[in-house]
């Protein structure tokens, strides 16, 4: 909670590591954050970081199931183990 430009968003945008240009230090598990190249920064918060929303944004063209397996998929789970977590949580 906060102001209109207060930085909420870009707060969430540094520690969520989707940017990389700002003043100051970040260092997540041994890793200098702002001296990563995108994609290894993006790696790193794909692995690492997570984000639950307000409201869930889940996409009305997809099943309960295909909105599960999204995120999984961006974190490179193999497919057998993303159908297994979908199902645990589905049932």
């Amino acid at each position: 909670m906060g102001p209109s430009g207060a930085g909420k968003s870009t707060l969430l945008n540094i520690l969520g590591m989707f940017d990389g240009l700002f003043g100051g230090e970040l260092v997540f598990r041994g890793h200098t954050v702002r001296g990563l190249k995108p994609k290894q920064r993006q790696a790193l918060g794909r692995e690492n970081i997570g984000f639950v929303f307000q409201q869930f944004h889940l996409l009305d063209d997809l099943t309960v199931e295909e909105n599960l397996d999204i995120p999984l998929s961006y974190r490179n789970v193999p497919r057998g183990e993303r159908q297994a977590q979908v199902e645990d949580r589905t049932t």
